[in-house]
């Protein structure tokens, strides 16, 4: 809650949130989906689906999981646990149960199988995917698939340091040096995908255990051409992006060190 708007009741609908003041006042807030405490990871997906789909026939789609620290974002995204090493070090915990998975894990199983299926009932297309895994902090990108261009190796005084974005003519811009990967199946990029979360920089503080105070992008690159025209290649990205906390720094700790406040 914020100073002055305490709230006594929440009510979640199927497309909005009702939020209560202690004053008596109320607020409608609406959404095109509203999914309530009780969900599941695969209910969460359901809704992220029909992008897929979208970025097969050849469209950009990007999914955004944004919220405070501590809301769930990175178990949305990724559905892994965490715990300490010994030496106090986070470390992701991956043999969970596939009803934990998150929308990427989900997604790199749901993109091979619709591409399978779409080949089977079509002779005349073809798709190729690649994939890369990037971290953004204080301004600076980090490729988590390359361990000389993580953000760990930066830390430690080795590595590049960070890597430079670009800008094409055609107006877009690019991560120059991003490690891309080409994947036969889906066990390659979720391969890739735990390598990258393994590289990852996290640390804790008093709103979570396990925080990054990073963006980490991992993007599906899906070309497809028909083989009588292989000149003539679709190119689309599908883009699984878990933001850093939306929060005030004040709230992370009681004096926000100067890393912290970067």
């Amino acid at each position: 809650h914020e100073e002055g708007h305490t709230t006594n009741l929440t009510e979640i609908g199927g497309n909005y949130i009702k939020v209560v003041y202690n004053n008596g006042t109320n607020k409608v807030f609406t959404f095109d989906k509203v999914l309530g405490v009780d969900c599941q990871q695969n209910d969460v997906f359901d809704e992220v689906d029909p992008l897929i789909d979208h970025a097969l026939d050849g469209l950009h789609a990007t999914v955004f999981c944004y919220g405070q620290t501590g809301s769930g974002k990175t178990f949305t995204m990724e559905g892994f646990d965490y715990g300490v090493t010994q030496s106090g070090k986070l470390k992701p915990l991956m043999n969970v149960d596939e009803t934990q998975h998150g929308v990427i894990l989900r997604g790199i199983d749901c993109l091979y199988s619709k591409v399978l299926e779409r080949m089977q009932n079509n002779s005349h297309i073809k798709y190729k995917i690649q994939c890369s895994y990037m971290q953004i902090y204080n301004e600076r990108v980090f490729d988590l698939l390359n361990p000389n261009a993580t953000m760990k190796a930066a830390e430690k005084g080795k590595g590049t340091g960070g890597l430079r974005i670009r800008w094409r003519k055609n107006d877009q811009f690019f991560v120059e040096n991003l490690f891309i990967f080409e994947c036969d199946t889906s066990d390659q990029v979720r391969e890739l995908f735990e390598m990258g979360v393994k590289n990852k920089s996290m640390g804790s503080h008093q709103m979570n255990l396990a925080s990054s105070r990073s963006h980490s992008i991992f993007t599906l690159y899906i070309n497809s051409w028909d083989p009588s025209t292989p000149d003539c290649i679709i190119r689309s990205e599908l883009t699984l992006v878990d933001l850093a906390g939306s929060e005030k720094l004040t709230m992370l700790a009681k004096n926000p060190s100067q890393k912290l406040i970067q």
